[in-house]
């Protein structure tokens, strides 16, 4: 086990200030407030980092990850699988947990950059399943506080918009890259 095998990294992404303020979905506001050139947010697996762009990946994949933090939030023992959607983060993890260890086995398809062949051979991670949850913190409250500085307001996904916070306040604390935060 290595806890160290699953890092976020939010870094600072520039946040345009858009004039329509209401979406439907929380997928579409994502992609509307972060412009297309600016600071990556990076997932780094098994030290390999995998560089994804706010406005189009994590718009495509923004509801997969809050089910899946649901999932594995909800029950101590657990199998999930989540297909990642986005045409530069393309891939499937299959997720299994009892006994706060989580073990994740992967197939990456295409990512931005030249990782797919080591991410393959490096595919599997496990790791405790509370530092696996507490390292999403983070992302969760940067969409967050972007929404709120933005003023934006969700019209349609109510019951995810109310996932998506509940899930930031149920997880206890940052990850390890920004546990001083915490």
């Amino acid at each position: 086990m290595d806890n160290n095998s699953f890092r976020i990294q939010i870094n600072n992404p520039i946040l345009i200030n858009p004039v329509n303020k209401q979406y439907e979905q929380i997928s579409s506001a994502i992609q509307n407030i972060f412009p297309m050139n600016t600071e990556y947010l990076i997932f780094y697996w098994n030290r390999i980092p995998i560089r994804l762009e706010y406005k189009y990946d994590l718009c495509v994949i923004f509801d997969d990850i809050l089910y899946m933090l649901k999932a594995v939030t909800s029950d101590l023992k657990g199998q999930w699988r989540v297909g990642w959607g986005s045409d530069s983060f393309r891939g499937e993890w299959k997720m299994k947990w009892d006994q706060n260890i989580l073990r994740i086995n992967s197939r990456w398809d295409s990512i931005i950059g030249e990782h797919v062949d080591s991410l393959n051979r490096a595919n599997v991670i496990e790791l405790d399943l509370t530092t696996f949850i507490c390292e999403w913190k983070i992302l969760l409250n940067k969409i967050i506080e972007s929404f709120d500085k933005n003023e934006i307001v969700i019209t349609k996904e109510m019951e995810l918009l109310k996932l998506m916070l509940e899930l930031e306040n149920k997880i206890p604390q940052f990850g390890k890259l920004y546990n001083h935060l915490n």
